[in-house]
C-alpha cells in the first residue's frame, strides 16, 4: 500500500493529503491509450484535473504494478467497492483516511516517506510529503520531452502558479 501511494503520489504531482478522498470512480481504463485516467478535484483550488498514468519500465516506480501489488495484498480488500450502510462513499481507495483531522493524510505520507530515509537513495529524514511534488515537479523539467506548461498542467496550478513552480524548480541544487 505504501509502494502504491508513494507512486502515486509522486506520479500525480499531489499535494500530501489529496489521495485521502480519492475513490475507485477516479480511475477509468483509456483503451485507446493502453493506460489508466484519474479524474479528480484539486483540494486546494476545487478545480476538477484528469491525469494519465502509464507503465513504466522502472520496476519500483511502475504505477500500474504498484496498483496491482497493492490489490493483491489483504491491505486492500478493505479498499475494494463494497455497500456500506453506515454511509460511508463504497468506493474509497483508502477509507481508513475517510473524515480525518486536516493535516492527517499528509502527516501520514510525510511519515510514510520518513521510513525510507537511508534505505531508499536520496530519501533524507527531513523530507515530507511536499517532496513529491516538488521532486515530480524537478524530473519533469530535466526531461527533454516535456516543458514548463507540462509541469503547471500536472501540477494543477493556475497561471499564477508559474512563479511557484519555478520557485520549486530553484530549490533543487544542480
Amino acid at each position: 500500500k505504501e509502494r502504491f501511494l508513494i507512486n502515486l503520489n509522486r506520479q500525480a504531482v499531489h499535494r500530501g493529503g489529496e489521495y485521502a478522498n480519492m475513490t475507485w470512480n477516479f480511475f477509468q481504463w483509456n483503451e485507446e491509450e493502453s493506460n489508466i485516467v484519474a479524474d479528480k478535484r484539486e483540494s486546494k483550488t476545487g478545480r476538477d484535473t484528469s491525469l494519465s498514468f502509464f507503465c513504466s519500465e522502472d520496476f519500483e516506480g511502475c504505477f500500474f504494478h504498484s496498483l496491482g501489488a497493492f490489490l493483491m495484498t489483504n491491505e486492500a480488500e478493505a479498499a475494494l467497492p463494497r455497500y456500506d450502510p453506515m454511509g460511508l462513499s463504497e468506493d474509497m481507495v483508502f477509507p481508513e483516511q475517510y473524515n480525518v483531522a486536516p493535516g492527517y493524510s499528509a502527516r501520514k505520507m510525510t511519515s510514510i516517506v520518513q521510513k525510507l530515509a537511508g534505505k531508499v537513495e536520496g530519501v533524507t529524514k527531513n523530507m515530507s510529503s511536499t517532496s513529491f511534488r516538488c521532486g515530480a515537479v524537478d524530473d519533469m523539467m530535466l526531461n527533454k520531452l516535456l516543458d514548463t506548461i507540462d509541469a503547471i498542467c500536472r501540477g494543477g496550478w493556475d497561471w499564477d502558479g508559474d512563479c511557484r513552480i519555478l520557485t520549486y524548480m530553484t530549490k533543487q541544487v544542480r
